[in-house]
């Protein structure tokens, strides 16, 4: 009789497990990278005319001002550039065409490397001078109730 007991337990056992795990993984927000929205600037605040924009090309290149960069070399060439760099701020343009997928790529490995990534408008990238503007407090609160945990 006891062995018929055990036998009845081990698959509620085995569901409640699973059961657990689901509840675990459907609970997370689902996080992404925090970028910025470039607006136009006045002329004189433009600063020191070092700005860095990354134009996403296609699946395997992406351009740093005029030099193109592969893809598995982006990470490497935004370290070097921005290691000596107080203000680390990269701007960020993509065709309309390309799939988000590969601007999100390039966003993801720009966010390990730099503080700020910022994303050009078309209607920005017609104006001589592009800032970062600041989160307002409510964005602010947002972003900071969805930071991952150490």
């Amino acid at each position: 009789m006891r062995s018929m007991q055990n036998l009845n337990v081990a698959p509620v056992a085995g569901l409640f497990a699973v059961l657990v795990v689901i509840g675990v993984m459907g609970s997370q927000d689902p996080m992404g990278h925090a970028v910025q929205i470039a607006v136009p600037g006045a002329p004189d605040a433009c600063g020191d005319g070092r700005t860095i924009v990354a134009h996403v090309l296609d699946d395997s290149h992406v351009k740093l001002n005029a030099e193109t960069v592969d893809l598995p070399k982006l990470a490497a060439r935004l370290r070097g550039i921005y290691k000596a760099r107080a203000e680390r701020v990269l701007f960020l343009k993509a065709a309309p065409e390309l799939p988000f997928q590969k601007v999100a790529e390039v966003i993801d490995i720009a966010k390990k490397q730099i503080e700020v990534v910022a994303i050009v408008t078309p209607s920005v990238e017609e104006q001589p001078c592009w800032l970062v503007r600041p989160p307002t407090p409510i964005e602010w609160i947002s972003t900071e109730r969805r930071a991952p945990r150490p």
